[in-house]
């Protein structure tokens, strides 16, 4: 039996998130890289529906995601998870899980949020970056989870068995002990530097490709044994991919393309991709069977490290992030616009 002071049960309750590890790889080895080097840095985080003018919330889904939010607090590593950690992301030090082990999300101190009277939602994350890096991805599953479960709910659970039936059949045939895999992020481009191979994927799409090629380093093309595309056209992407690794004397057979940008199935067959905005939304609408239901389409991005502004500047100018002046800004220091 282990300890009393090892939680062994997650909450219940719904929408709720059940595990500290419903989050991504990336933002955990993140996690380590910032308490190491950054432990006293604050940034600030901006909340942006992208199809807000399809999906608003309501003030009755806006109390729901409040208490949602709040329950954070109550979540906490497990022991069997941290001694998963452990064996499954070597990377991840014994400091760091401890850390970790401790670590609680304070969701009264650090999320902000309100609802405008047109159903237009606002949530901001503010405090040390340590303290606050975790909260993206649930932040943005409770959001869209609440959302589906008090005001659209024109979708049903039919043939989601058989579908969740036919994933499992496909994770039992391909063998247990799954390795997880991820990226570094826009919002640590630095950590280069300190994971050199260790989390295999390069994401480019900081401050567009362009600018990616010319200032990663031949060593860490050489390194890093995949990019990740999240914006750009994908043939385009490989064929400029390939062509820059062919001028750095690198053969492209020796290297993998992890493509996640809005992927659903179709768009998936055929090649290995990511987890894309509509890839695990297989719900159907209630009332149109044939039609499927949309998914939102949010993020939440840095907006601001030690009070100086950050951008994100994509290869989709859609998906641009930061205040305006400062993205203009950004596009002309790369000669972008």
């Amino acid at each position: 039996m282990p300890p009393p002071s090892c939680p062994t049960s997650h909450l219940p309750a719904r929408p709720r998130l059940t595990s500290l590890l419903d989050c991504d790889l990336y933002k955990f080895s993140m996690q380590q890289a910032v308490l190491l080097r950054y432990p006293n840095t604050p940034v600030s985080y901006t909340f942006r529906n992208r199809s807000s003018d399809t999906h608003k919330y309501t003030p009755e889904a806006f109390e729901v995601l409040k208490d949602a939010v709040d329950a954070l607090a109550e979540l906490r590593l497990t022991c069997d998870e941290q001694a998963w950690l452990s064996q499954a992301v070597p990377a991840l030090t014994p400091a760091y899980l401890a850390f970790l082990g401790a670590f609680r999300l304070n969701p009264s101190q650090h999320v902000t949020a309100g609802l405008s009277p047109t159903g237009e939602l606002a949530v901001t994350i503010s405090g040390l970056w340590v303290d606050t890096i975790l909260y993206e991805i649930p932040l943005l599953a409770l959001i869209s989870e609440v959302y589906f479960a008090v005001v659209d709910r024109d979708w049903n659970v039919e043939g989601q068995e058989e579908r969740a039936a036919e994933k499992a059949r496909a994770l039992v045939e391909g063998g247990f002990g799954l390795v997880p895999i991820g990226t570094v992020a826009y919002e640590w481009v630095m950590a280069v530097s300190m994971y050199p191979a260790a989390f295999g994927t390069a994401f480019t799409d900081t401050y567009g490709l362009n600018a990616f090629l010319s200032n990663f380093g031949s060593d860490l093309f050489n390194t890093y044994p995949a990019l990740r595309d999240d914006s750009d056209d994908p043939k385009r992407f490989a064929d400029a991919v390939t062509a820059h690794y062919r001028s750095l004397s690198i053969s492209p057979d020796t290297k993998t393309i992890v493509f996640s940008d809005s992927l659903d199935t179709a768009r998936s067959l055929g090649a290995s991709f990511g987890i894309g905005t509509f890839f695990t939304n297989d719900f159907r609408k209630r009332s149109d069977p044939l039609s499927a239901s949309k998914a939102m389409n949010i993020v939440i991005k840095l907006e601001k490290v030690d009070g100086v502004d950050v951008v994100k500047l994509s290869d989709d100018p859609g998906k641009h992030q930061g205040r305006p002046d400062a993205v203009r800004a950004a596009l002309a220091t790369f000669g972008l616009c």
